[in-house]
C-alpha cells in the first residue's frame, strides 16, 4: 500500500492531517517525558501501569497521523479513542494506589478497565495543572482550564 502525497489532497485536507500529526508528535512527547521522569522511581517496572502499557501507546500515537493521511478515518478514530481511555485509567489507578503493586491495581480498578466508559475521568485530580492555567496569566490558558474542569465534571 503506497502512501499518500499531501501535495496531492485539497488544501483544507492537508492542513487537518498536519494538524493531526502536530497534535500526535505533541502526545508522543509528552508520553516520552512521562516515562522518562516516572521511569526514575526505582518500583516503577513493579508498580506502574504506565510501564507495561507505554509501547501500546506509542505505537497507537504514531500510527494516527498515519491511518488519517491514508484515509482510514475510522481506524485512526478508534485509536484516539484506545488512547484518551487508556490514559484515564492509568491516571486514575495511578493517583488511586501509586504505592501498590500492579496485581493490586489491575485487581482495584478491574469493573473500571474492563467498561468502554471513561466515566472515571471524574476521580481525576489535575490540580496542579489547573491551578498553572488559572496563573499563566494567558487568555489561552483560562480558557483551556475551564474546558479541561468541564470535562471532568
Amino acid at each position: 500500500m503506497s502512501s499518500t502525497n499531501l501535495e496531492e489532497l485539497p488544501p483544507d485536507l492537508t492542513a487537518e492531517i498536519r494538524e493531526t500529526d502536530r497534535i500526535s508528535r505533541s502526545y508522543l512527547q509528552g508520553l516520552w517525558f512521562i516515562v522518562q521522569d516516572t521511569a526514575r522511581d526505582p518500583s516503577y517496572f513493579s508498580n506502574h501501569l504506565l510501564s507495561f502499557f507505554s509501547q501500546d501507546l506509542l505505537q497507537s500515537a504514531v500510527s494516527i497521523a498515519s491511518l488519517t493521511t491514508n484515509g482510514l478515518l475510522n481506524v485512526a478514530k478508534r485509536e484516539l479513542r484506545f488512547l484518551i481511555e487508556v490514559s484515564v485509567k492509568i491516571a486514575v489507578a495511578q493517583q488511586g494506589l501509586y504505592v501498590s503493586t500492579i496485581a493490586e491495581k489491575l485487581s482495584a480498578f478491574d469493573k473500571d478497565f474492563r467498561s468502554p466508559s471513561i466515566g472515571i475521568k471524574r476521580s481525576i485530580n489535575l490540580y496542579l495543572l489547573l491551578a498553572l492555567l488559572h496563573k499563566s496569566g494567558f487568555g489561552w490558558a483560562d480558557v483551556y482550564a475551564q474546558r479541561l474542569e468541564r470535562w471532568l465534571c
